[in-house]
């Protein structure tokens, strides 16, 4: 276990002793969500978050409102153009009775915003940085959301925030 001074208590998401590199995740407050916020970033076993990634997180939360606002608007243009036009194509995958829980007609990011939950920001290239949300429409893969140097790069399944890694 690590102690962060920023993140506080850190994890090991994968907790393989023997690994040189590892997954850690710690938990920050903040008003960006109504749940804890996840950070999750590659280290070492000896180290906290290195001093560019408490750059960045830093250059994040400064910012937090504005990244918000982007990511919120890029996954429900997701949402509305990729999403929804599965679902109705495939006609609800055998469950249309269950359509307006887990794909409604949403009308706009504040009621879209309600379908995601379990916030987590990844980090690891100073450029380079996602996140990953559970959702109603696929409780399997979650949604993502990759960002390099500020701007939004691409959107989908939750494991796309995890480029950030590499």
């Amino acid at each position: 276990m690590i102690i962060d001074p920023i993140l506080g208590k850190l994890t090991d998401c994968y907790g393989n002793l023997y690994a040189p590199v590892r997954l850690w995740q710690g938990e920050i407050q903040t008003d960006i969500f109504t749940q804890p916020l996840k950070v999750q970033f590659v280290g070492t076993d000896a180290l906290g978050l290195t001093l560019p990634l408490q750059q960045l997180l830093s250059l994040f939360l400064e910012q937090a409102k504005d990244y918000k606002k982007l990511l919120l608007e890029a996954l429900f243009s997701y949402y509305q153009t990729e999403i929804l036009p599965l679902w109705r194509a495939n006609d609800y995958f055998g469950v249309p009775e269950l359509a307006s829980q887990l794909v409604p007609n949403v009308q706009d990011i504040f009621e879209f915003e309600k379908l995601l939950s379990d916030p987590r920001l990844i980090l690891n290239n100073p450029n380079c940085w996602g996140f990953e949300f559970e959702c109603t429409w696929d409780v399997e893969h979650g949604v993502g959301i990759l960002f390099r140097d500020g701007q939004v790069v691409a959107t989908g399944f939750a494991e796309i925030a995890h480029d950030a890694l590499f």
